[in-house]
């Protein structure tokens, strides 16, 4: 059954892998336009069908709606207080949330995303291995690497020295993956 909060439906041509349904008020800057990932779409004859909820339309008069594929191209590597900004220059927003070694432990939670150019994360990307790494903070208690689920991976990790510290990430399993390197944040005593 169609909830009645999804008024429309979208119907698109496979195959379709790496490929993301965007809607924007605008057919100019279309590929910059917010993702409509609030349902599954659904696959069928050679076709893939997706509710669109009223929530995903945009603002305004217009619609417009495409199908982008992202390119996995860099890793971008976020601290508490911020926050993923596609099509910004840093492709983030917000200040890292200092941290304490004496009432925190130096624990901070790492958020690692497969992006492309314009810093889009590719929920597509492969489960390539992503290894961290600390060269402010050579004591930093860092996991071992692991693979990313859906173009994300999310590790606690603990800073041992104070001052402005930053994190790297690489990805093992694609070289041609560029780095990524976190912001710094402040490791208070």
């Amino acid at each position: 059954m169609v909830p009645t909060n999804a008024p429309y439906w979208v119907k698109w041509s496979l195959p379709d892998s790496g490929f993301n349904l965007l809607t924007s008020p605008s057919v100019l800057g279309i590929t910059n336009g917010n993702g409509v990932t609030a349902t599954t779409p659904i696959a069928q004859g050679g076709k893939r069908w997706q509710l669109v909820p009223g929530a995903a339309l945009p603002n305004g008069p217009t619609g417009f709606f495409a199908l982008v594929q992202r390119t996995f191209t860099k890793l971008q590597v976020l601290l508490p207080g911020e926050t993923n900004a596609p099509n910004t220059l840093t492709g983030k927003i917000g200040t890292p949330t200092p941290v304490s070694l004496s009432t925190d432990g130096g624990a901070v939670t790492v958020t690692i995303n497969a992006v492309d150019p314009t810093f889009h994360i590719v929920n597509s990307a492969p489960n390539d291995m992503v290894d961290l790494t600390s060269s402010t903070d050579s004591g930093a208690s860092i996991p071992p690497a692991a693979a990313m689920a859906n173009g994300t991976r999310t590790v606690q990790m603990s800073f041992s020295t104070t001052g402005n510290q930053t994190v790297q990430a690489a990805d093992l399993t694609n070289v041609a993956i560029t780095g990524g390197t976190s912001s710094a944040i402040t490791v208070n005593p």
